[in-house]
């Protein structure tokens, strides 16, 4: 009886953990590189499992990212002074669970603000784009995934740009 007793308690205490496995969430944070200035900046990402096959699984991804630096031109000219880019995007992805591997590719949209602080003053810009990204996570531990990401956006007025991305995702 003390035998049925202590293994009904240990598949209660271990259901949460499977059912929080099946959720397939995670939250994310990286390091993030882009081919304007300001060059570098920090990325912080949600995700979320909306479909989950045997090795093929699909994601919504939502992603913020932040970059700030001094800028002495841009494309509209001659600019001096401190740049902080604020994006956010919205990004559906397709992967496979190949062990240790998690090649995934993806297409998304997302809204970009610029903010200018120069001398003369103040200025801000605003701009949307498309973006396509592949990228390839590493499961070392089940429930930490490092990744790494190219991101390449489609802007309606601007040069297209391209960012690389390194971080780790923390799934549950």
């Amino acid at each position: 009886m003390r035998l049925l007793s202590l293994l009904l308690l240990l598949l209660t205490v271990s259901l949460p953990a499977n059912a929080q496995q099946l959720i397939g969430a995670g939250v994310g944070m990286s390091y993030e590189r882009r081919d304007e200035a300001p060059e570098s900046g920090i990325g912080f990402r949600l995700e979320k499992n909306v479909i989950n096959l045997l090795v093929v699984n699909v994601r919504t991804q939502l992603q913020t990212s932040v970059f700030s630096g001094d800028v002495r031109q841009t494309a509209g000219g001659f600019i001096q002074g401190k740049t902080d880019v604020y994006d956010i995007s919205g990004a559906i992805t397709t992967g496979l669970g190949l062990g240790l591997f998690g090649p995934y590719a993806g297409l998304g949209f997302g809204f970009e603000r610029v903010q200018y602080n120069s001398i003369s003053g103040r200025k801000a810009t605003h701009e949307t784009y498309a973006s396509a990204l592949v990228g390839v996570a590493i499961t070392p531990v089940p429930f930490l995934k490092p990744f790494v990401e190219y991101r390449y956006n489609s802007f309606l007025e601007d040069p297209d740009a391209y960012r690389v991305s390194v971080g780790l995702m923390l799934r549950f």
